[in-house]
């Protein structure tokens, strides 16, 4: 299952303390949408309004404390890979693939198996 980190020192960082309780709630709920749709923390002028009230305003405070920078068509998390998504999202598709590929093969090993015969 995958999900957002946030890291555990987040709560005293200065840029986080210098951020809006509802600017932390967007930035929350963008990065859980950024993980889940694997946008590698970039988050596009479309869908900002659809995460969170006040979206266009908060993004602004969110960029001016350094949590985020403005981007052609869109926003991106600061760092994302030093502490978001360790992967790019093309290698997290390739991963996924390659797990649903042995598992796949798995399966039909245990069902051959379990039928007696030999795997194929």
């Amino acid at each position: 299952m995958p999900w957002f980190p946030v890291d555990d020192s987040f709560h005293s960082h200065p840029k986080r303390l210098a951020t809006s309780p509802a600017a932390l709630g967007l930035w929350a709920v963008a990065g859980s949408w950024s993980n889940a749709y694997l946008t590698d923390g970039r988050i596009p002028d479309h869908v900002l309004p659809l995460l969170f009230p006040d979206a266009e305003k908060l993004a602004e405070e969110l960029a001016a404390t350094g949590l985020w920078r403005r981007t052609r068509g869109g926003w991106v998390f600061h760092d994302w890979f030093d502490w978001g998504g360790k992967r790019t999202a093309k290698e997290t598709l390739e991963l996924r693939a390659k797990r649903a590929e042995a598992g796949q093969k798995g399966g039909k090993a245990s069902g051959a198996s379990r039928r007696g015969a030999r795997p194929g």
